[in-house]
């Protein structure tokens, strides 16, 4: 399941991918923030999916991935771009 986000005028694929029973799902249908061009942020957007395995223990995401080949930005493993 992916999701498109838009850091300023770029679209950038995100998808998420979960091991469990249920499929993963995004809170947002589209998530935007604005980005200064030559300016070095730490945290410019959290992405979050959650699914429907019953405990937390059990719904947490594995990964998000970025699908867009080649982006200035690095995607961690808790969604924050």
């Amino acid at each position: 399941m992916s999701v498109c986000v838009w850091l300023g005028s770029r679209p950038i694929h995100v998808s998420v991918e979960d091991v469990n029973e249920f499929s993963p799902e995004w809170k947002e249908e589209t998530y935007v923030a604005e980005v200064t061009e030559g300016r070095l942020e730490k945290q410019i957007l959290q992405l979050d999916a959650a699914d429907a395995d019953g405990s937390e223990t059990f719904s947490k995401i594995c990964h998000y991935h970025l699908l867009t080949p080649d982006v200035p930005f690095e995607l961690r493993d808790d969604g924050m771009i």
